[in-house]
């Protein structure tokens, strides 16, 4: 199996910049780019939490433009509340799933991922 500190301590990254490269410091296969598993789990959290979130709000503003735009086309209005009540409903259960995370952590004693999962 592949250990990434291995892998990472054997890849020379090189940034092109006017024509020189420049060579970015070799840390000897003690670090990751998040540094843990906690670090990590808590990166894709966020990163779910924030897309989740943008995608509800991209198709609120979408939805609510279509809305607008059904000049009195019933079944055109109907689609366009349908696809609002949708993305509500994401951003609900988006924001719900980060609210059941934390509760659980709080419940079981731990203030977040951190104390949850080991830290090397």
């Amino acid at each position: 199996m592949i250990n990434i500190n291995e892998l990472l301590s054997y890849v020379t990254l090189r940034v092109a910049h006017a024509g020189t490269a420049i060579d970015l410091p070799d840390t000897g296969g003690t670090s990751t780019v998040f540094g843990s598993l906690s670090a990590f789990v808590t990166f894709i959290i966020n990163l779910v939490f924030g897309v989740g979130i943008s995608i509800s709000l991209v198709f609120l503003i979408v939805c609510g433009i279509k809305y607008a735009m059904s000049s009195g086309d019933q079944s055109k209005a109907e689609e366009a509340r349908n696809c609002i009540t949708n993305a509500i409903i994401g951003a609900v259960v988006i924001i719900a799933f980060r609210l059941l995370i934390n509760l659980a952590l709080n419940l079981f004693g731990f203030k977040g991922v951190d104390e949850l999962l080991p830290t090397s």
